[in-house]
């Protein structure tokens, strides 16, 4: 299994070189409208993809004719087809525009290729060439689900697609394949964003996320893939009033079912103005080592969904207990504060994976 680090090499190179994770009430049951565990994704479409000609060369639109594709990183394809490396710092910045608006998207998937041309990167001033990265703004609903499907173009492509989801300001989510045998890449998040502030999507071949800085990178017109997307509503994990009397609140036997799936969590609890200190989330691990169990924290201020602060396990951390501090919440912006807060923060393996063993766990709520 890939092993991701926080602000490893290769998610420097994608996004901050040179500049700077189906609802169900029940936490047992999986979180996001998943595909089989166990099938290919292209074998399973979702509802908002239909049928795709697997050949990278057409993409039927929504009235069921051909259209030439959207092409993400194909740099020979004219004016506005490359795609941005990063938000700053290399020489492909992202542009102003175009922003992606998915919910009015009018094509059934879209099509990259990672090219085999160098790319300039800057960290601190310093220059290095990397690969090639394609980097997406796409804005929706806040809190509206949103899921990413990243699958080889054809049977003759090479590409080992890998995929992060990104704020702007944190990494959120992150996988480099469904399953051991499958190299296709899938990840869930919620919006974060009230308004037109985009957050952005980044694709890289899991070879070269593995080499950078130092190379060798692979790449070319072969190495296309195709993206897909879905959507639904926010339903998380209702967890309810959490007060001195209730303290902690328990959930016991939750599991990811998943690659690539992530479990939201919403509670109510007096604010820190009230009780000095927001409530805390203890994550106890209870399936296999290879879990990177891993919590964030979200400010919901506003009606926003902005990830704020995170807690994971490490490799050497084979106990599995992590505690997400009470300073990981923003819930509230005024002085002094309302005196009940919306709380919600996310459970997820850090690498966005479900194998092998059982990828289960326990969480503890509670008012310090």
């Amino acid at each position: 299994m890939r092993k991701r680090t926080w602000l490893a090499a290769g998610l420097l190179a994608m996004l901050c070189w040179g500049t700077m994770g189906c609802p169900d009430d029940n936490p047992s049951e999986p979180i996001a409208d998943a595909l089989d565990a166990d099938s290919s994704l292209r074998d399973v479409p979702g509802e908002a993809t239909g049928d795709l000609e697997l050949d990278g060369q057409d993409v039927p639109t929504e009235g069921g004719e051909d259209a030439p594709p959207l092409y993400l990183g194909h740099e020979t394809q004219g004016a506005g087809s490359e795609w941005p490396d990063c938000l700053s710092g290399c020489d492909h910045a992202h542009p102003l525009s175009p922003v992606l608006d998915i919910i009015d998207l009018p094509f059934d998937a879209l099509w990259g290729v990672i090219d085999g041309d160098e790319h300039i990167f800057y960290v601190q001033s310093v220059e290095y060439v990397g690969p090639d990265v394609d980097l997406l703004a796409v804005t929706l609903p806040t809190r509206t689900m949103l899921e990413i499907r990243v699958e080889p173009a054809d049977s003759s492509s090479p590409v080992h697609p890998l995929v992060i989801t990104h704020d702007g300001f944190n990494y959120m989510t992150f996988n480099a394949g469904v399953a051991a045998d499958d190299v296709s890449a899938r990840t869930v998040v919620a919006s974060p964003y009230v308004g037109d502030l985009p957050f952005y999507i980044a694709f890289q071949d899991a070879n070269n996320y593995d080499n950078t800085p130092a190379g060798p990178f692979v790449g070319g017109e072969e190495y296309a893939y195709l993206v897909w997307f879905d959507t639904w509503g926010f339903a998380p994990v209702e967890l309810g009033e959490l007060n001195a009397t209730n303290s902690p609140i328990t959930v016991t036997g939750a599991r990811i079912e998943q690659s690539g799936d992530i479990h939201y969590y919403r509670l109510t609890a007096p604010t820190a103005d009230a009780t000095g200190q927001n409530p805390e989330v203890k994550f106890t691990r209870t399936g296999s080592e290879d879990f990177t169990g891993f919590m964030a924290g979200m400010n919901t201020i506003g009606g926003q969904l902005v990830w704020d602060a995170g807690s994971w396990v490490f490799d050497e951390d084979h106990d599995g207990e992590i505690t997400l501090p009470g300073s990981a919440f923003v819930a509230c912006n005024t002085t002094p504060c309302e005196s009940e807060g919306e709380y919600i923060f996310v459970v997820m393996d850090w690498n966005g994976a479900v194998f092998p063993g059982e990828f289960t766990y326990n969480l503890e709520i509670s008012l310090p």
